[in-house]
């Protein structure tokens, strides 16, 4: 009966961990008026990020925006859709109404600056598709990588070039010349939070004993 009932608490952890949710990313967005696509550029660069306080903040698991799906709202791009919140956007507590169905772009060119921060798995060779440009700094225990990809006109892909594994990382991105606006990373993916680690490890190791001690008891 005891085998029974630790079988059962193992394979409970381990769906616990299978649904447990990964470390999401956070996000800051700042405006800053009419720019041009150079300032816009120059703006992305970590020395020139904007140093006020953020106009709003905002945690979120996927990195997959595109406004050519109609997304041309600060809620409705970050979501992902006009419908389903495909990439789990959660606002931080006192961001506005107003903020959230601000049009970020559009006609007087009022720029906006968003930056994602957070670690993730990269797959080697990680593409971005972008519209209008993004610096991204990738830093693991060999050091930290920067990536400027600041002027594109229109929608692009960009290929890293980087090796796989788990990066902290620093993602600038400027929406500045009309719509659309694109951000999509592939061959990204949040890194599960520790306690999902866990959990998993003791599941499957809990699992792993009880069928190791039928085994014996079968032999």
């Amino acid at each position: 009966m005891k085998k029974k009932i630790l079988a059962l608490l193992a394979g409970a952890m381990l769906m616990m961990a299978t649904s447990a949710m990964a470390t999401p990313f956070s996000g800051s967005i700042w405006t800053n008026g009419s720019m041009s696509q150079v300032a816009a550029g120059n703006l992305l660069l970590p020395a020139n990020m904007p140093t006020t306080a953020a106009i709003a903040s905002f945690q979120i698991d996927k990195i997959n925006f595109d406004s050519n799906r109609g997304t041309t709202t600060y809620d409705t791009f970050l979501q992902g859709s006009n419908s389903i919140n495909l990439n789990g956007l959660v606002w931080a507590g006192g961001t506005t109404d107003a903020i959230k169905n601000s049009f970020f772009t559009g006609p007087g060119f009022v720029g906006s600056i968003f930056q994602f921060t957070g670690t993730a798995y990269f797959d080697a060779n990680a593409t971005i598709r972008h519209d209008d440009g993004f610096y991204l700094t990738l830093t693991n225990a060999q050091g930290s990588t920067p990536y400027n990809f600041s002027y594109p006109t229109a929608a692009k892909n960009d290929s890293l070039g980087n090796a796989a594994g788990v990066y902290d990382f620093v993602l600038n991105y400027g929406a500045c010349n009309n719509f659309p606006e694109v951000l999509i990373t592939t061959g990204v993916a949040p890194v599960p939070e520790p306690g999902t680690i866990m959990l998993l490890g003791i599941g499957m190791g809990g699992l792993a004993l009880f069928g190791k001690r039928r085994m014996n008891k079968k032999a």
